[in-house]
Order: C-alpha cells, then structure tokens, then sequence
C-alpha cells in the first residue's frame, strides 16, 4: 500500500499521517517502526528491488557466467533470456504499482533510497546486455555505439511494459494474456536477432575484451 500511495501522490504529497491511516495502523505505532518518512520510503525501494532482482536472477546468472566464458554460441540466447525475463515482470500481478512507484520516484528527483535499484538491478542489467552484444560483434566492452544500442534494446522492454500496463489503450486488447505476452516476447526476440545481425555485418574497429565484473556473478 506504501508503494501505491508513494508512486500515485509522490514523496511529497505523501504524508506519514496519510500512510498510517492507508495501512490501518496508529500514525506513533509507524513512526516507532520506521522512524521517518524517508526511512519508510527506503523500506520501499528495497522492497521493489528485492521483488525485481528474483524476477530477473537466474537470466543476469546466466548472462554473467556466459561473458565470464567468452560463450559467444550461447551469447544471442543469454541476452534474449534476460529480455524475457524483463518482460515476465513487466506482465505480473502488482507490476505497474512498482513500475508507477519508480518512474515517479524519477521524475520527483527523490534522494532516499535513490540508486539502491539503479545499483542492484538495472545497472547490472545494462551492463549484462552491452557486454553480451560486445561479444556478439566482437567489440571492445567499452564501445559506445555498442552499449547505446543495448540500451535502445532496453527501451524496447520500456514499450513493452505500457502494453502490459494499459493494454486496451495503445493496443485495443482488452486484457493481457499468454498469447498477447508471447507475441511481446517473439518480436522483441526478432528485434535483437536483427541487432546481433546488423552488428556482426559492421566491421569491427575494436575487439572483444574481457569486462572487469563490478558486479556478482552470483545473483
């Protein structure tokens, strides 16, 4: 409930008054467990983040053991494992609350908890999908147009959840189902298949370079 109010009203607009009265609890007894609203907040973010990171585990695994490898036959699967699996969340129950909660949390500039899921999941996200397509073509780890292009591939995902959020607006589907998230899922397949094609026709200025990990392999 903390999570809905914070993403619909924002931090600011939120009061601990208005939280206590939301959760059913006396506004002393929140104040004697959290402390204070930023504190409360934070509760939240690692909340959201906890929930993600399970979501997205085994794929970012697999994505990191198959850098960690060199595994380029495996490169294309791993990176269309780890979309899938971005899309997956996007389509669970309870999904557009957290995804409300971080894109306000974004747009209000709030500072408690900031970066906690920036560090956690989606860096290591971005870091997964560029390091994954740098195998792919043969690039250095660094490359700019090669990390540029992951991110646009995550982006794509960005589309992909407003479909699962609002389906009957920007697709006239009355619900999203099995049948409407496989369809998601095959052209986002289509769309990195046709990257890994357009990056191996490039001709490579740099090659690939082993990444220095600064984060887990074991998520």
């Amino acid at each position: 409930m903390a999570v809905k109010m914070f993403g619909n009203r924002g931090y600011v607009k939120t009061s601990m008054r208005e939280l206590a009265v939301e959760l059913g609890v006396r506004l002393p007894a929140l104040q004697d467990c959290f402390g204070s609203k930023s504190s409360l907040y934070e509760a939240c973010v690692q909340f959201v983040t906890d929930h993600t990171l399970a979501l997205v585990a085994p794929a970012l695994k697999r994505a990191s053991e198959t850098i960690r490898d060199g595994d380029l036959g495996n490169a294309t699967s791993a990176l269309e494992q780890l979309i899938d699996a971005l899309v997956n969340g996007h389509a669970r129950p309870g999904s557009q609350t957290w995804s409300r909660f971080l894109e306000r949390s974004n747009r209000d500039g709030v500072v408690a908890g900031g970066g906690m899921l920036r560090d956690t999941v989606c860096g290591p996200i971005a870091d997964a999908s560029a390091n994954l397509l740098a195998l792919i073509g043969g690039r250095h780890t660094n490359d700019d147009e090669t990390r540029v292009c992951a991110l646009l591939l995550l982006g794509q995902v960005h589309a992909a959840h407003l479909i699962c959020d609002e389906p009957s607006g920007s697709m006239y589907w009355s619900k999203i189902d099995a049948s409407k998230i496989a369809i998601i899922k095959r052209q986002l397949r289509e769309n990195v298949r046709a990257v890994v094609r357009a990056m191996t026709a490039t001709p490579v200025l740099s090659t690939y370079s082993q990444p220095n990990f600064d984060w887990p392999l074991s998520v």
